[in-house]
């Protein structure tokens, strides 16, 4: 040790220093996050969300240079900030938080036998997107081949090695869920043959992206320059043609397709107070005209409110601020059904969940609905499972599990895996 020593003391101090430095840049780890995907299907594909961030996960990481963030790590910064992934400011901005250097988000719809993937890695240093995927298929036999060469574009990306000397051993079939699950769920988790929006249906489906990227079978809008908290498709003007509403922080936009992207026909804009939290299109008054409910919670007050179509212009049906959260169902029986919850004096969720209906022109309780303890007017609904005749109640619990009650109350079926999960949450205030 004494023999190092004295080698060490004839050392030029410079080369030390430089030696030091070299030993510190041989060490940098680079870290990734990667967002959970967004599923848009009616089909429950979380299995497929959760192959999509284990394939992402093994294919970036290299072992002392680059290190993918823990799932529950970046769960937990999402539900901890007030801001949807939706753009790339609100992206960068949550990479930013998480201390990384590139982040993942990215998107999978399917409608019909049409699947869309969009995906996006954004460089925080250098400010710009470096590497992003778009892809159309029929069936999900693609998906797991197309974000395999995603990831490894993005691995090339972050390393400055090409891609192409990476080699990757055949992508694994899909995860499926437990045959005992399929054979349960398979009485309402049925999925819907869809199309692209036509001028005699108005729009089904509306996601941000670039028009020029179509694929036969598929359509996309073009980007929204902002952050969508809810969106629904009815007939609001009584045209028999189907718009798309939107609704962000305190405005509502209301869309017709038309030449192949959505025509804005109307903006209407809120105070600056308000915080719209939900939004639905039903024509419960029965006149032929869809009205628009929207859920809007200004502190902790409740201000909801209901619009429709008259004499040429949107007007609201009642003007004073009602105090209910509201919720649309598609039930197997009765089709479209109003929900409502009161909010406490704390701004959370008071009393039970009333059907509401509309009499002497106005929306009046009409029964209560029976619930699990702890149940609220969001996240649950009345479909007949078995085929029996009677609607069972099919609800996401709170630690985002999927249960099936019986009409009577009783628990007939709990998920394993985890349904549930969003990033919209209210803020309880002192009562």
């Amino acid at each position: 040790m004494r023999e190092i020593w004295r080698i060490m003391k004839k050392v030029p101090q410079r080369f030390i220093k430089l030696s030091s430095l070299i030993l510190l840049f041989i060490f940098i780890i680079l870290k990734v996050a990667v967002l959970p995907f967004q599923i848009n299907s009616s089909e429950n594909l979380d299995y497929l969300k959760k192959g999509i961030l284990d394939m992402l996960t093994s294919r970036i990481s290299v072992e002392g240079k680059v290190v993918v963030l823990e799932n529950k790590l970046v769960s937990e910064v999402l539900s901890q900030i007030n801001e949807s992934p939706t753009t790339e400011e609100a992206i960068r901005k949550i990479g930013t938080q998480l201390g990384v250097d590139f982040i993942i988000s990215g998107s999978l719809t399917k409608i019909g036998d049409s699947v869309s993937i969009d995906a996006k890695m954004f460089d925080l240093k250098e400010k710009k997107s470096v590497t992003s995927l778009f892809a159309t298929s029929k069936g999900l036999d693609n998906v797991i081949p197309e974000i395999s060469e995603f990831a490894l574009k993005a691995n090339s990306r972050i390393t400055g090695k090409p891609y192409s000397v990476y080699s990757s051993p055949p992508p694994p079939p899909p995860p499926t869920a437990s045959e005992e699950a399929s054979a349960f769920m398979s009485g309402f988790l049925v999925p819907k043959k869809g199309k692209g929006p036509s001028s005699d249906t108005g729009s089904e489906f509306v996601m941000s992206g670039d028009p020029l990227r179509l694929k036969k079978g598929f359509w996309k809008s073009q980007r929204l320059d902002f952050g969508i908290k809810g969106i629904a498709v009815g007939d609001v003007d009584g045209d028999g043609k189907k718009e798309t509403v939107v609704i962000d922080k305190n405005s509502i936009y209301i869309y017709r397709y038309s030449e192949d992207r959505l025509a804005l026909i109307k903006k209407i804009k809120g105070k600056k107070s308000d915080n719209y939290l939900s939004l639905d299109v039903a024509d419960i008054n029965k006149n032929g005209i869809s009205e628009i409910f929207v859920t809007n919670l200004v502190d902790t007050r409740l201000e909801s409110f209901v619009m429709e179509f008259q004499k040429g212009d949107f007007v609201k049906i009642e003007p004073a601020g009602i105090n209910y959260f509201f919720k649309v169902i598609e039930t197997s029986k009765n089709g479209s059904m109003l929900l409502g919850q009161k909010a406490g004096l704390d701004g959370l969720f008071y009393g039970g969940v009333t059907q509401l209906v509309w009499k002497d022109n106005k929306y009046m309780e009409e029964k209560n609905i029976p619930l699990p303890r702890n149940a609220i007017v969001y996240g649950f609904n009345l479909i007949d499972v078995d085929k029996d005749g009677k609607e069972e109640i099919v609800l996401i619990d709170n630690y985002d599990n999927l249960k099936v009650f019986s009409n009577s109350g009783e628990l007939m079926w709990k998920s394993d895996e985890i349904y549930g999960g969003t990033k919209n949450f209210l803020t309880k205030y002192p009562s």
